[in-house]
């Protein structure tokens, strides 16, 4: 079990390690929303919100925030 928990933080440290090496040298995270990702625009994917803002707005359904 002790043996378990060893390996675990060890893993863990690494993982977090490799990920501060990757910011230090100026590279970013993979970008996952819709409207940051240059490849889903390109294929003409949108994102839900906006879709939905603009179904509202066509309607004349407006929602103060």
């Amino acid at each position: 079990m002790f043996k378990l928990i060893i390996i675990s933080i060890i893993l863990l440290a690494l993982a977090s390690l490799l990920i501060g090496v990757r910011l230090i040298f100026g590279k970013s995270f993979v970008k996952t929303h819709v409207e940051d990702n240059r490849a889903l625009r390109k294929q003409g994917v949108r994102c839900y919100r906006q879709l939905e803002n603009e179904e509202r707005h066509s309607k004349g359904i407006v929602i103060e925030p």
